[in-house]
């Protein structure tokens, strides 16, 4: 059976559907992270090769694999393409895959076609748009130590630098502190200190602090709730900023809202919303964005 594969890779796990020339899923594959720039490309080869001897348990052979897309994190600049496509090519796929960053798969998910705008706020953050000419533009998105504006890793910062300013007369009274270390099961400030500079502790674990300030914020903490607003203001800029650079003219703008952050943290959503509603037709959508990867490995064979 002739069969595509669509890929949404990131920086925690990698998610693999097989489906059929009509669009019918066949078997999924749920993996570890393929962020190459994080697992090196040695790791990258081998997980592909085993998501794809994995498939073939299920009867779907590799020969009969028409096309894959890709869409991985961290793939954001030429020499990524190139990089990965020598791999892709000695798995001999060669003339068979699309390479795009995971905004991309996210937003044919949420719109059903590769053109608008998708924000995505879950331990990291971008906004991304590609307009009615094919043209790319993207705030954000180059990782934590430059930008992530407005994502779980910035709200986790946020909390951690502002309850320590608490604690230390610098900023306003909040129960954050308190909370976190609850969260954490840590006893002590110090014990903090070294969880948060551990050189095991992962962004990703920082990053589900958002949780915290989430719950301070629903009841009532002054700094939790400035922390959200904050956020939600951080994720609109950059949404502005794509629109106002390649959207200036366009008669209607689909904004798609994707992530954890925008999904689950109702003060955050809603605040992005009552900003950008009248700019933009905006969807909040629980698609997959695996599934926009295998529409447009399927688009690719028309």
């Amino acid at each position: 059976m002739e069969w595509v594969l669509g890929i949404d890779g990131g920086g925690s796990k990698t998610r693999g559907w097989a489906a059929d020339r009509n669009g019918k899923i066949l078997s999924k594959v749920e993996k570890g992270p393929s962020n190459h720039h994080v697992i090196g490309n040695v790791r990258f080869r081998q997980l592909i090769r085993d998501m794809l001897d994995e498939f073939a348990t299920t009867g779907l052979e590799r020969s009969d694999l028409q096309f894959i897309t890709f869409g991985l994190a961290g793939m954001d600049r030429q020499q990524d393409k190139v990089s990965i496509g020598i791999i892709l090519d000695d798995l001999g796929l060669k003339g068979r895959y699309m390479l795009c960053n995971d905004a991309e798969i996210a937003l044919a998910a949420g719109v059903g076609k590769l053109e608008g705008i998708v924000a995505i706020s879950g331990t990291g953050s971008i906004a991304y748009g590609v307009n009615a000419q094919g043209e790319c533009f993207r705030a954000g998105g180059w990782g934590h130590v430059v930008s992530d504006e407005g994502s779980g890793y910035y709200i986790a910062r946020q909390a951690l630098v502002r309850s320590i300013k608490a604690a230390e007369g610098l900023e306003q009274p909040t129960i954050l502190l308190t909370d976190i270390l609850a969260f954490l099961q840590i006893t002590s400030f110090d014990d903090l200190i070294t969880f948060i500079y551990h050189p095991q502790t992962t962004k990703n674990q920082l990053a589900v602090l958002s949780k915290v300030v989430a719950n301070a914020a629903e009841a009532g903490d002054v700094v939790a709730i400035d922390i959200l607003n904050d956020t939600a203001d951080q994720i609109i800029a950059l949404i502005e900023a794509v629109i106002a650079r390649g959207f200036a003219a366009a008669p209607e703008i689909k904004l798609v809202l994707f992530g954890s952050i925008l999904q689950k943290i109702l003060p955050v959503r809603e605040r992005v919303i009552a900003k950008l509603q009248d700019k933009t037709d905006i969807v909040c959508s629980e698609a997959e964005p695996v599934s926009g990867a295998i529409m447009l490995a399927l688009q690719a064979l028309k």
